[in-house]
């Protein structure tokens, strides 16, 4: 997964249940979740008054309570990948690690690890450690 290709929604900007770290909406505390944003990056767009404002998108995916690093990078691969449950995590894994093996579709494979390296960075620098 490259991660131009990973879905970018918008960051909600007001709510309760907001958590910030460093200035950023990082997590939204839901009742058995927490929904983590990373990787924000922010962009002008054109409001229906023909104002500009900042848009702030990120990544963002559940995890379940109580959050975990471990917990948040599993959850950030299943949502990046579309895994519904661990069965489908543990053939993911095993085809990659075939892959490897076999020497064929290293690029996916390589694309993967940036991926999980990135999401691990991320973490980290929103005080998920």
């Amino acid at each position: 997964m490259k991660r131009d290709e990973i879905n970018m929604e918008i960051v909600p900007i007001e709510g309760a249940n907001l958590k910030y770290h460093n200035g950023e909406v990082v997590a939204s505390e839901q009742e058995d979740a927490v929904i983590l944003y990373i990787g924000h990056t922010s962009e002008d767009v054109v409001d229906e008054g023909g104002h500009t404002i900042q848009q702030t998108r990120a990544f963002c995916f559940p995890v379940q309570k109580p959050l975990t690093r471990a917990k948040a990078i599993n959850a950030a691969e299943m949502a990046a990948y579309g895994l519904e449950d661990a069965m489908a995590v543990a053939s993911f894994a095993a085809g990659l690690a075939r892959k490897q093996r076999e020497g064929r579709d290293l690029e996916e494979v390589a694309d993967h690890d940036a991926f999980m390296s990135w999401v691990q960075a991320e973490l980290t620098s929103c005080g998920i450690v």
